[in-house]
């Protein structure tokens, strides 16, 4: 968390000391990734920081079944905070691919990139699917749409 602090004070060698503390004790944790790829993009280096979150994401899909899924979640959510849309989306589709019920998250990074058609695409293949969860997802993905629609309309 102190790293946090200084990144956002623009103390950014302090906070590569401590990012590097963080990885001492934890080298593959999502957080160590997140807060390298959040360094990175704050010394202007956002493929480095694209990069770092690409490689966090394939660990992650190589420990899926414990967890990883929704660490791929958060890498996507961190991709679009960097503003790294389309990589974000791939992440996405990576994960949707593997993991239909997340397909969700694949519409809303696809949103954040203003790929409206995208999303609409999504949901169909989401309410073709008869699998278990899909039902969920295709709901998730139509109050993602209404949601979208109502701040288009503001």
């Amino acid at each position: 968390q102190y790293a946090e602090v200084l990144l956002a004070l623009g103390q950014l060698d302090d906070a590569a000391r401590q990012v590097e503390r963080l990885a001492r004790v934890d080298p593959d944790g999502l957080r160590t990734a997140e807060l390298r790829a959040r360094l990175l993009a704050a010394r202007g280096d956002a493929p480095g920081a694209e990069k770092v979150l690409r490689d966090a994401a394939r660990a992650a899909e190589a420990r899926e079944s414990a967890g990883g899924a929704d660490e791929a979640v958060q890498i996507v959510s961190a991709l679009t905070a960097l503003g790294r849309h389309d990589a974000a989306v791939e992440v996405a589709q990576a994960l949707a691919a593997r993991r239909p019920e997340y397909r969700h998250v694949l519409g809303e990074a696809q949103l954040a990139a203003g790929r409206v058609d995208d999303v609409a695409a999504t949901l169909d293949a989401a309410l073709r699917d008869e699998s278990p969860g899909a039902a969920a997802d295709a709901r998730r993905l139509v109050s993602l749409a209404e949601r979208s629609l109502v701040r288009a309309g503001s």
